[in-house]
């Protein structure tokens, strides 16, 4: 099975928010993931990438990631939120997508990310906690010459 990484489109708005509700166990409401979504896909400092079943175009998972500026650190994007369902996990997926926003990251001027750590991350931490654990050595800092340390 092949996956593509694309832009999420405003048509993704109903998986997105099932994957939500389903993986980290947020009380989605379509109309306000329908809402946030159009007003993410405006910001130059936003992303929300879907990987998709190559095949059937299939959402399996997304990311989103905004900026994220400290005082001892340069530039930085913060995952809001990094989720896969539940039928795909453990394919690669959360890898591809953390790719996918490290490559992003990097081309911005960015030094480095890091992952929102909000009241109910301890539902995700687990899935996350494996995905750093396989990309250790590159999910805090991004090298000089744009490739992981």
């Amino acid at each position: 099975m092949g996956i593509s990484i694309r832009a999420a489109r405003q048509d993704d708005a109903n998986t997105i928010a099932a994957i939500c509700q389903t993986v980290l166990g947020y009380d989605c409401d379509l109309t306000m993931v329908t809402s946030q979504l159009a007003r993410i896909q405006l910001r130059e400092s936003e992303r929300v990438w879907v990987a998709c079943d190559e095949r059937t175009q299939r959402i399996m998972g997304f990311i989103h990631l905004a900026d994220y500026e400290t005082l001892f650190s340069g530039s930085m994007k913060n995952i809001i939120a990094l989720a896969v369902s539940p039928a795909d996990q453990g394919k690669g997926i959360g890898r591809l997508l953390i790719q996918t926003a490290e490559d992003w990251a990097w081309k911005n001027g960015c030094v480095g990310y890091d992952w929102s750590r909000g009241s109910r991350a301890s539902r995700r931490m687990r899935f996350i906690c494996t995905v750093v654990i396989v990309c250790a050595k590159s999910i805090r800092t991004l090298s000089k010459r744009g490739k992981p340390r």
